[in-house]
């Protein structure tokens, strides 16, 4: 590097470009390496790397002179990536958060740079991260994807890798299975008090914990319909729902939806105790837009073309798998869209300004405070947020998604409604 910036300086010399002095002066400077730009797609670009020596070979790839197309939308991208990164410092300005933050790592790596240059060993990031993830809901196409707040920190993809208990993000499977069966969105329900050594979630004692209502104020409302239980994210309610229907067919439904990570054999699982990666979960929310079906992969790469123009790589939209009936299917879906004007999804319009009348979406909290999720669809697009730290704590009492990353959700929704058009979800054909 040093050796081509010197002959292009002794070019400019000879030119008449610099003078002797600059070019004595510019040579005499020392090389410094460029702070990361870290690009809006650096996630993205990370996984087209890979997919195109996956396919074409390494030595091929290197060769350059390829024509790559992709399903991302260049502008909710953007609005995705700069809303998680505003919204993750909001939280990290709340005066009950009390970890590292991201401006600190970053001050405290450029301090040790300056004072250990060359270190080959920088420290992880121990930060507040998050992703988010949309996909157009019949192809299985990404339209957005961002895995974490800077690939320059961290190469691990949380869009797609990472691992985390869904808390009460995951209620809507546990009614799509009770009205598959004998229920429905009128069925009573018990929202009560109930014994935490019956659900066994953060401790076998006590009464369990009310936190999926996105609420410090703990309230109880007796027999109320499934609908309002799942609106209002009601714990007890869905835990005494899905002891009903048997866990066995929630956790068979879940599968079928698309989320292949290991689920625990307890009842607190009904409450989300058990992991899933943010693509899994979008995959499997698309049952709801899509009728009881979702598509049965995700992709990024649509095709590639050589330097000649032809198509070495082709990749098809992916194909419907059927979950659940129309009917069960629609009726997850009216509650779900409730929760978003009415119930705890309901600051999307009050507070952000959201105003698309056809979308629909749960909120999430993991117990502890450990994990926050949003995911929520329109007809076209379904789009989930995550956040938490890489190694699960608190990120601090009383943080609810509604007020965290519910915000990001509604930005990149917003952004992709001139592309991907919104329109109702259709009423499930014979149905009455």
């Amino acid at each position: 590097s040093k050796e081509a910036r010197n002959h292009v300086l002794t070019r400019m010399n000879i030119e008449g470009m610099i003078s002797d002095a600059q070019l004595k002066d510019f040579k005499s400077r020392p090389l410094e390496l460029a702070e990361g730009t870290d690009a809006q797609n650096s996630y993205v670009y990370e996984i087209i790397r890979q997919q195109v020596i996956d396919e074409i070979g390494f030595d091929k790839a290197g060769g350059g002179g390829f024509k790559i197309y992709t399903t991302i939308d260049g502008k909710v991208q953007e609005a995705a990536r700069e809303s998680l990164r505003k919204n993750l410092s909001k939280i990290e300005s709340h005066p009950n958060f009390e970890h590292p933050t991201y401006a600190k790592f970053v001050a405290g790596r450029s301090a040790k740079r300056l004072a250990e240059a060359g270190d080959a060993k920088p420290k992880p990031p121990d930060y507040l991260q998050g992703a988010v993830l949309m996909i157009d809901n019949r192809t299985g196409g990404i339209v957005a994807m961002v895995g974490g707040r800077t690939l320059e920190h961290s190469q691990y993809n949380r869009a797609m890798l990472a691992v985390r208990p869904t808390g009460t993000a995951f209620l809507p499977y546990v009614y799509a299975t009770a009205f598959t069966a004998d229920y429905f969105p009128g069925s009573i329900v018990r929202d009560a008090p109930i014994d935490n050594r019956s659900v066994a979630i953060g401790g076998d004692t006590g009464i369990l914990g009310e936190w999926g209502a996105e609420s410090e104020e703990v309230t109880y409302q007796g027999d109320i319909p499934a609908r309002q239980a799942l609106v209002q994210s009601k714990n007890a309610a869905t835990v005494r729902l899905g002891k009903k229907i048997g866990r066995s067919k929630v956790v068979d439904v879940i599968q079928r939806a698309g989320i292949e990570s290991p689920v625990d054999d307890y009842d607190k699982t009904l409450l989300g105790s058990s992991g899933a990666t943010l693509a899994e979960m979008v995959k499997a929310f698309t049952i709801f837009p899509n009728g009881g079906t979702r598509p049965d992969k995700l992709y990024l790469v649509t095709s590639i073309n050589d330097s000649k123009g032809r198509t070495i790589f082709s990749e098809g939209a992916a194909t419907q798998v059927e979950v659940i009936d129309q009917i069960a299917s629609y009726q997850v879906h009216s509650c779900l869209s409730e929760a978003l004007s009415e119930g705890t999804g309901q600051y999307a319009s009050m507070r952000y300004g959201f105003d698309d009348r056809n979308a629909a979406g749960k909120t999430g909290t993991a117990y502890n405070f450990t994990d926050l999720w949003f995911v929520g669809y329109n007809n076209s697009v379904t789009c989930g947020v995550w956040s938490g730290f890489d190694t699960p704590k608190t990120i601090y009492r009383g943080a609810f998604s509604n007020s965290t990353v519910l915000p990001v959700w509604v930005d990149a929704m917003t952004a992709g409604q001139p592309a991907f058009r919104s329109s109702a979800v259709p009423f499930p054909t014979g149905a009455r």
